[in-house]
């Protein structure tokens, strides 16, 4: 199949550098509604609104008009402009992050850190830009507010609200590789108390991967559509009161990895074309009522969610072993916060509660050839399980300006959970044991916070912040050897140590933020091969220590009205395993964690002129890393350079733009020893219509 616009890149290029030119004598005066000085940036990092330069850690925040300017359209593309934040793409609708290290590790338990408008949700889904207010990349451990699984960092995505006045926009993107997508969204108000907003997404594509063994060239291909909507009644009896609606689906197909210990490439060889589906519904209420002294926040969240996929587990042309998996996700959670107090002594307490349930249900098949393997064709192994979660937690924090000069941040959560795993397992292979386990488990966790900040300018900090988080304990639920399920993982701790800078300088032209950072990373969940398992011989464990340290660097400035430059710089001093023994003959200690670039650079820059000329270019150097944990699998050092021109007038817009325009071949994740291909050069058009 042809490959549209491969031609372009010079083009894109020439534009680039023609208005780069041109852009140096030809700006239009300033506008008065447009002053010489970078706006403030509010975050909820906090769980209440701040300035993000007086948080106490680093967060990297991204608002709707750099998404749009920077055509960023995942939180993988974000990432890349944030310092040392890892993202490992497992398939189109799953990616794993990692924080400074932390995160990478090839263990089973499926982690929840990014936030949708102040709910924790389910993995799949939630990859999409549709109608973003902003993100928030919160690195280091946050879970003396945010509990489990943010023992690294979080991601806050927040959502547009309804408006005070009707408005709406359209955008459709027409990109490489058949790539369809389009945008909607409207909002209005209903009467003097109540508005709504409405947004619908969709998205299609062949893929950019070809499987040479079968002759297709489209056997990655994906269908996606989202939607959201919001609610919105307001008075000064009732307060303040929201109710929203997530929904999203997608259809696609999983074969996106190469054969064993192959070269990098964009073509696969599987004799079976594999598929991940799935869906995800979400609705949300949230009250906020004004008590005089103090607000009271109530956010209440039921989730439901399908993921399931067919892989071919060689990635050979060979028909040997395939399996499915199919999850079910059920989760009901409960918020309250009250927050209150003066401007020198703001506090907020906490409660948290939720009841979580997962159906689980795995097959592994053997295929045709599987007699190379002493296996029957058609013999199968097949697990079933539910694990149920209860989880009560209880959360605090103070703000405090003891002294004009000195502010001190402290704060501590404590969660108890209590697990239970139902498993049961059914194989038709001779000699094989069936059978089935009941468990239940229960931990509870502490983690503080504090930091202490010095502001010896009204617009300039530097801060000192120690805070501890955990990753939740977890079964070794979908294996298919009792043997191995009966051992469950306690949960893993971080302990951050961080030391950093906050500065607007230049009459608020410059925005500087700088960070040291040291994580100790203790009781690690690992994958240590078990000398009891025939198949499902990796076996989850506490059996790992690590540690990582490094600084990273973040500047805004406005250079002119209309021009913005903005550069991000990470590197990691040391990243390694301290203890990780996978079996009796292999120790892994020293070895460097993975999916961890050693060195992160990222710039760019955004400029637009009143005559409605558009320019953005941003790129980014990435550091080698690690794609498995014994360090046999690396990725060199790479580039990425992305850019967009155009014209944007009143109430239309017309871009065109390109992603990854060297080209560069590089990984995002690897399955034992098969890897699969980042996105390609991409190159689109697009057009907008807004009121």
């Amino acid at each position: 199949m042809a490959r549209f616009f491969t031609g372009s890149t010079s083009i894109l290029f020439l534009a680039t550098a023609f208005l780069a030119s041109f852009a140096g004598g030809a700006w239009a005066e300033p506008a008065a509604h447009n002053p010489l000085e970078l706006d403030s940036i509010m975050v909820t990092a906090q769980k209440v609104k701040t300035d993000k330069q007086e948080v106490p850690s680093t967060i990297s925040v991204f608002d709707s008009q750099t998404i749009q300017d920077l055509n960023l359209n995942s939180l993988e593309q974000l990432g890349i402009l944030a310092p040392n934040i890892g993202f490992s793409k497992i398939d189109e609708h799953m990616t794993q992050v990692v924080f400074r290290g932390v995160g990478g590790m090839s263990n089973m338990n499926k982690v929840w850190n990014i936030n949708v408008d102040g709910v924790a949700l389910p993995y799949v889904g939630i990859d999409t830009g549709l109608d973003v207010d902003r993100v928030e990349i919160m690195r280091g451990s946050q879970g003396a507010l945010y509990g489990r699984n943010t023992h690294a960092g979080a991601i806050n995505i927040i959502t547009k609200d309804p408006g005070d006045r009707l408005n709406a926009f359209a955008k459709l993107n027409y990109e490489s590789y058949h790539t369809l997508k389009a945008q909607a969204a409207v909002g209005s108000p209903i009467t003097d108390d109540a508005s709504y907003r409405l947004a619908v997404g969709y998205k299609s594509t062949d893929g950019y991967f070809r499987n040479k063994f079968l002759d297709k060239d489209d056997t990655n291909k994906s269908e996606q559509f989202t939607a959201r909507g919001k609610v919105l009644l307001k008075n000064d009896d009732a307060g303040k009161l929201t109710l929203s609606m997530y929904a999203d689906k997608y259809e696609g197909g999983f074969d996106c990895y190469g054969p064993p210990n192959g070269s990098l490439s964009l073509e696969t060889q599987s004799n079976r074309r594999g598929h991940n589906d799935g869906y995800l519904l979400a609705p949300t209420l949230t009250w906020e009522k004004d008590l005089g002294p103090v607000t009271l926040t109530s956010i209440t969240n039921y989730s439901r969610s399908n993921y399931n996929y067919l892989q071919d587990w060689d990635y050979t042309p060979m028909d040997l072993m395939y399996s499915t998996y199919d999850e079910d996700f059920n989760t009901l959670s409960q918020e309250l916060r009250l927050n209150g107090g003066p401007d020198n002594f703001r506090w907020m307490v906490g409660l948290f509660g939720l009841t979580e349930r997962i159906d689980t249900k795995t097959d592994i098949v053997f295929g045709d050839d599987a007699g190379n393997m002493w296996m029957t064709p058609g013999d199968h192994m097949q697990q079933n399980s539910t694990v149920c979660s209860n989880i009560a937690s209880a959360f605090g924090q103070i703000i405090w300006r003891v002294l004009p000069m000195i502010e001190v941040t402290g704060a501590a959560r404590f969660d108890y959970e209590r697990k239970s795993l139902d498993w049961e397992n059914k194989t038709n292979i001779m000699g094989m044991p069936t059978g089935s386990l009941n468990m239940n488990k229960e931990w509870t966790a502490i983690s503080p916070s504090i930091s202490l900040a010095w502001l010896f300018t009204e617009r300039q900090r530097v801060y000192a912040s120690v805070a501890r988080g955990f990753k939740a304990g977890d079964f070794n639920n979908v294996m298919v050897e009792e043997s191995l399920v009966k051992h469950a993982v306690d949960p893993e701790y971080t302990t951050t140590y961080e030391v950093g800078y906050k500065g607007k300088l230049l009459d608020n032209r410059l925005e500087l933020s700088a960070a040291l950072f040291y994580v100790d990373w203790d009781n690690m969940q690992v994958d240590i091969e078990s000398p009891t398992g025939v198949f499902s011989n990796y076996q989850k464990m506490n059996a790992g220590r690590a540690h990582s340290s490094g600084f990273e660097v973040e500047a805004r400035a406005l250079l002119m009205p209309g021009w913005e430059v903005f550069a991000s710089a990470g590197y990691m001093f040391d990243y390694k395993f301290d203890e990780f023994k996978k079996d009796d003959n292999t120790d892994l200690a020293g070895k460097k964690l993975p999916f961890t670039n050693a060195y992160t650079l990222g710039a760019g820059s955004v400029f637009r002129m009143d005559s409605g000329f558009f320019m953005s270019v941003d790129g980014s150097l990435n550091g080698r890393k690690y794609l498995l944990e014994d360090n046999s699998l690396r990725q060199p050092a790479y580039a990425l350079v992305n850019a967009k021109i155009g014209y944007e007038k009143d109430n239309w817009d017309v871009f065109l733009y390109g992603r990854n325009l060297l080209d560069q071949r590089y990984a995002t994740s690897a399955f034992g020893r098969s890897k699969r291909a980042a996105e390609p050069l991409m190159v689109g058009v697009q057009c907008g219509l807004s009121f």
